[in-house]
């Protein structure tokens, strides 16, 4: 009776020295899981006068990691932005009425068409109801056209003097319409050294041009 108490004490003290010492003896290991994302912790220099970000110079617990692919298509919904062509500023209708009367005493009916009255060719050549010259055809013309068809053919002859007009316009004139008539009488250089004439040409323009 005496030994079987005695053993009762004895066997648990020494399953409990044994564990204990596998416990001490043995090392254990615990490794955090890897953060879904890293954050970024700002350290501050110690310049209170720039106060710039920096990446701490270690991140704890992580040694290695790879970012996961990404494909773009998943995450990102492409919008196809179209280029807006903003279409050529169309000749006013008074410029042209005002050219017409000045040039030739011409003037449009009323089914739009062309009343070509005087037909005579300028001192430089000048053809066609709106009296364009040579050089300005020469600005805007395309293949097969040809200046002698100014005179034969009113809406080509309206067609390239809008041509010609635009090509002032939109290059030299700054967008500017009493400019842009100047030039065309006076050509591109030409209307500063004659400005007078240039002046008297674009108010002759704008009086033909209230004419019915």
């Amino acid at each position: 009776m005496r030994f079987l108490k005695l053993c009762l004490f004895v066997i648990p003290l020494l399953l409990l020295c044994s564990f204990s010492y596998y416990e001490d003896d043995t090392q254990y290991v615990i490794q955090p899981a890897l953060p879904e994302a890293i954050p970024v912790i700002p350290v501050y220099n110690n310049d209170n006068d720039s106060r710039i970000p920096r990446l701490p110079e270690s991140i704890p617990y992580v040694t290695q990691f790879s970012l996961p692919s990404v494909q773009c298509s998943k995450y990102v919904n492409p919008t196809v932005v179209e280029e807006k062509v903003t279409p050529k500023k169309p000749v006013p209708e008074w410029v042209l009425k005002g050219i017409l009367m000045t040039e030739s005493s011409s003037y449009y009916r009323k089914d739009g068409s062309i009343k070509y009255v005087n037909r005579t060719t300028g001192s430089a050549g000048d053809s066609g109801p709106f009296q364009m010259k040579k050089c300005a055809f020469d600005d805007v013309d395309k293949k097969g056209e040809k200046f002698s068809k100014l005179k034969t053919d009113t809406k080509f002859a309206e067609k390239k003097a809008c041509d010609y007009l635009l090509y002032l316009y939109n290059n030299f004139a700054n967008r500017n319409w009493d400019k842009t008539i100047m030039m065309y009488n006076q050509g591109i250089k030409g209307y500063k050294s004659n400005m007078d004439d240039a002046l008297t040409y674009l108010n002759n323009v704008k009086v033909n041009a209230k004419k019915k």
